[in-house]
């Protein structure tokens, strides 16, 4: 599987959520997501965050007229409302892969505010099927 996949780190335990469009579940060692994603933020309190489609699928907006395509903007609205929210608090780190690249070192990790993110999310966020990591620390 190579679904694009979105993990946050901080020094500071996050809120977590299970709502109709975001999660934001807890990862706890020893599991191998959670080994892959601490090796590359290196961060104490690791979370997977998924959209309405419980994985990665449903960040990536179209901009078409269905119904799938208007979940995924109710998700990212979403994770850019917690994402501002958990910022009010601290920076965050962003970690986006792909499941078969997960683990890899990024080549370097940015630095971004929520608006710049989210200003150029489809371009930021590594696409499905691709063999690349992309690790931004998120400001305010």
């Amino acid at each position: 599987m190579n679904c694009s996949q979105l993990y946050v780190g901080a020094t500071r335990r996050l809120t977590e959520v299970d709502s109709e469009f975001i999660g934001v579940k807890r990862l706890a060692g020893p599991d191998e997501d959670y080994k892959s994603v601490a090796s590359v933020l290196k961060a104490p309190h690791l979370y997977y965050l998924s959209s309405h489609a419980g994985c990665g699928c449903g960040w990536e907006y179209l901009k078409v007229d269905t119904e799938w395509d208007q979940r995924n903007l109710a998700s990212r609205t979403a994770l850019e409302g917690y994402l501002r929210e958990e910022l009010k608090n601290g920076p965050v780190l962003l970690l986006s892969s792909c499941v078969d690249s997960l683990g890899e070192a990024p080549p370097a990790r940015e630095r971004r505010s929520i608006d710049q993110l989210f200003a150029e999310f489809d371009g930021w966020r590594v696409p499905f099927g691709t063999k690349y990591v992309r690790v931004a620390e998120l400001t305010a």
